[in-house]
């Protein structure tokens, strides 16, 4: 019964995980512990994956179930080497790529995520931590911060900024900020995509605190693997708010010629505007306000030719 595995590849563990049975789970592990070798246990139980890759420890994380990974995590520690603990709870992916640091992000559970942060400075070094909870990313490219913005997790977000801080290297904030997923999209990108606004406020004052100068202007230029700027995104969305914005900080930060080539005037690998964008969009708000700054930076010829 203990060592069952159903079609899925769950063990009775998997399962009383899944669904929050603490008091199962404590039954189990008594009679595991009667029954089974340390080996069969660390394999069978502690360590066992699912069809999707999925240990215990994963599946309390992606289900938000504190209780039962600190009681995981209790347990690895009476039968399992630092080792093992490493590399097969605290940076076992499953098959999409995500740690327990992620899942517990991606369910928003900060206190779980808080737990693994603390287990984490118990087994690893600075560097270990730095590369493997903070820059880590899935099979699509995504970092904690990334999967933070996608949650709208303000709080999370707040937490793994100051976990940064705490490493005592600016660097690992600035790559926090600047890191692309598959797509290309920095975290910015997708806070624009998505309506984040109180994020990306966040994000460009964390921003605006880093010693690196052209920080926020690489967030501000940056574009995605189709070429698509901030502009383009906010456009595309219909985020009038965000985009008003966005023209603020690049009035704050960078010069005309910049904002003119690389905001206004930008094209996407298909050549379109942010004119073009939001003209197919039908965005007659924002194409109004982006005729008014195109008034302010460009001269008659390139407004010509991009308005009309």
């Amino acid at each position: 019964m203990l060592l069952a595995r159903d079609k899925w590849r769950r063990t009775v563990f998997h399962m009383a995980a899944e669904v929050g049975r603490l008091e199962v789970l404590q039954t189990l592990w008594e009679w595991a512990n009667e029954e089974l070798t340390t080996e069969e246990i660390n394999n069978n139980l502690l360590l066992a994956r699912d069809k999707w890759r999925r240990t215990v420890f994963h599946m309390a994380a992606e289900m938000g179930r504190l209780e039962i990974s600190q009681k995981i995590w209790e347990w690895a520690n009476e039968k399992l080497t630092t080792e093992e603990i490493n590399n097969n709870l605290l940076l076992a992916t499953d098959d999409e790529g995500r740690t327990v640091f992620q899942m517990a992000t991606i369910k928003d559970s900060l206190e779980i995520l808080q737990k693994v942060w603390e287990w984490a400075i118990e087994k690893q070094t600075t560097e270990e931590i730095n590369n493997n909870l903070l820059l880590a990313t899935d099979d699509e490219g995504r970092t904690v911060f990334q999967m933070a913005t996608i949650k709208d997790s303000l709080e999370i977000l707040q937490k793994v900024w100051e976990w940064a801080i705490e490493k005592q290297t600016e660097e690992i904030n600035k790559k926090l900020l600047l890191a692309t997923d598959d797509e290309g999209r920095t975290v910015f990108h997708m806070a624009i995509d998505l309506g984040r606004l109180e994020i990306l406020q966040k994000l460009w004052e964390w921003a605006n605190k880093l010693t690196t100068e052209d920080t926020n202007n690489k967030l501000l230029l940056a574009t995605d693997n189709k070429g698509r700027t901030v502009f383009h995104m906010a456009a595309d969305m219909g985020r009038l708010e965000i985009l008003q914005k966005l023209w603020e900080w690049a009035n704050e930060k960078l010069a005309t010629e910049e904002i003119n080539n690389n905001l206004l005037l930008a094209t996407d690998r298909w050549g379109r505007t942010v004119f073009d964008v939001a003209a197919k969009k039908g965005r007659l708000e924002i194409l109004e306000k982006l005729r008014e700054w195109a008034n302010e930076k460009l001269t008659t010829e390139e407004i010509k030719k991009i308005c009309y």
